[in-house]
């Protein structure tokens, strides 16, 4: 018998995140555009980016390879859906390796706001399998935020 607890709305497989960035709106765009940007803070802090490649544009596909500090390899990418310069990015996000999951296709979008001069980021990620693999992204997608924030710092 399933009990109430375990019952699953669509709600509780999305994931948002909401950060207010000390940083122009522009720059905190600009930091989701380009490796160069991206190499460092597109990963959680502790881990290291092998490689990324990014062909920004709608139709455009990006890669990342990451290195956890026990050396294990973890692979994702996906496809640019939409980009509103400044405003909202749109792409698709599989994991390629290093996961139990790695053929589940998600989607992400990422909203850009004024907040004077800082930025309101809203992070949203959808549809997984499970509560548990959205608890799994929420804890690894609030460290790539984390490392963001740190990056800004130093742009």
């Amino acid at each position: 018998m399933t009990e109430a607890t375990d019952i699953q709305t669509p709600e509780d497989l999305e994931l948002t995140i909401t950060r207010t960035l000390d940083a122009p709106r522009a720059l905190v765009f600009k930091m989701w555009t380009a490796p160069e940007h991206l190499t460092h803070w597109f990963c959680p802090p502790e881990f290291t980016v092998d490689s990324i490649t990014v062909d920004f544009q709608p139709g455009g596909t990006w890669h990342l390879h990451m290195i956890a500090p026990d050396g294990k390899s973890y692979k994702m990418g996906g496809t640019y859906q939409g980009i509103v310069a400044d405003e909202q990015i749109v792409m698709t996000q599989k994991w390629l390796g290093g996961t139990d999951d790695p053929d589940r296709e998600t989607m992400i979008t990422v909203d850009f706001a004024d907040q004077g001069t800082k930025t309101d980021l809203t992070f949203h990620h959808a549809v997984f399998e499970s509560k548990a693999a959205r608890d799994s992204h929420m804890g690894g997608w609030n460290k790539f935020m984390d490392h963001l924030e740190s990056a800004l710092e130093t742009a």
